[in-house]
């Protein structure tokens, strides 16, 4: 039985990877987007509705927010949808095989197939709380990377 519980608690937690990895350039959930903005210059806004935006980086890098209190913007969601120079600090990015993919993280906590598309679940939980990263493939490279 304690062996069971053990295989139970290193599933849960054999494919977390560590925050740090959880962002693209350092962009990630909770970055200030004044900071990115210091960093990357101003972006085009795409859509803003009761304190949530959301903003785009030539069209291929998307960013949303929500607005705490009279000036504090920060990142819920990051997504990169073209091989633009956007990576993980390991090196994962648009483009790159699955094969890639998996000697950089090992193998995903799950996978979902959907028509042409697969995608690729990675988490990092602290505290109850967590950060997931989705891998998009389409044929057998890398289409998009989401955060959130």
């Amino acid at each position: 039985m304690i062996l069971i519980l053990l295989l139970i608690a290193y599933a849960a937690y054999a494919n977390q990877l560590p925050t740090s990895e959880m962002s693209l350039n350092g962009i990630s959930p909770g970055a200030s987007m004044d900071y990115i903005k210091g960093i990357y210059g101003e972006p085009q806004l795409l859509r803003s509705n009761s304190g949530e935006k959301t903003y785009s980086y030539g069209g291929t890098l998307f960013l949303r927010t929500i607005q705490y209190g009279n000036s504090h913007e920060s990142v819920t969601f990051v997504e990169s949808t073209a091989n633009n120079g956007f990576s993980t600090p390991a090196g994962v990015t648009v483009g790159i095989k699955v094969s890639e993919l998996f000697d950089l993280y090992g193998p995903e906590e799950l996978q979902v197939n959907s028509n042409s598309e697969t995608f690729y679940h990675y988490t990092r939980r602290e505290s109850g709380s967590g950060i997931t990263m989705l891998i998009f493939v389409t044929g057998n490279r890398i289409s998009a990377i989401r955060i959130f």
